[in-house]
């Protein structure tokens, strides 16, 4: 017996899919935003640009937080779930995660000097997303060790010296 396959579909076509959803969300919310998209490897990256965009990425108070830009690409990814390959889904607003990585990479930094001088620490409170990031600034410089702990709310990142 033969068995039929469904063809994979283009990376074209789920680029446009992601952008599709993605404006539409925006637009049924009320922003005037455009949206682009790249894909690397299984990885879509959805640029929003316009005036509206600030109101994606500050909290009330006025604080930056990519607590919206998390909540979309969780949304946009789960819609392209009938999709045959699983695909990685980032939404960005005004290079905010360009940003983010830097503060993270200074952060990083700052964290293995401390960690360097024998202090153990413990740090809350942060996204999936800049936890990785810190996991890898601090690993890749070889200045700590790092390991997540904790479920949900009260995961942490807990740094140590390096044995290296």
């Amino acid at each position: 017996m033969s068995e039929t396959r469904e063809p994979l579909e283009s990376a074209e076509t789920v680029l446009a899919e992601a952008v599709a959803h993605l404006q539409r969300i925006l637009q049924l919310a009320g922003f005037d935003l455009a949206v682009s998209a790249t894909m690397q490897e299984h990885v879509i990256t959805l640029n929003v640009t316009g005036d509206d965009g600030a109101a994606l990425i500050t909290k009330p108070s006025g604080a930056p937080t990519s607590a919206v830009l998390d909540a979309l690409a969780w949304v946009v990814r789960r819609s392209l779930k009938t999709s045959s390959i699983e695909h990685t889904v980032v939404v960005d607003a005004m290079g905010y995660r360009a940003q983010r990585v830097e503060a993270l990479a200074s952060l990083a930094h700052s964290l293995g000097e401390k960690a360097q001088q024998g202090m153990s620490l413990d740090v809350f409170g942060m996204s999936n997303v800049d936890r990785r990031a810190l996991h890898f600034h601090l690993n890749e410089s070889g200045k700590a060790q790092t390991q997540s702990q904790g479920m949900g709310l009260y995961r942490r990142l807990s740094i140590r010296k390096s044995d290296r």
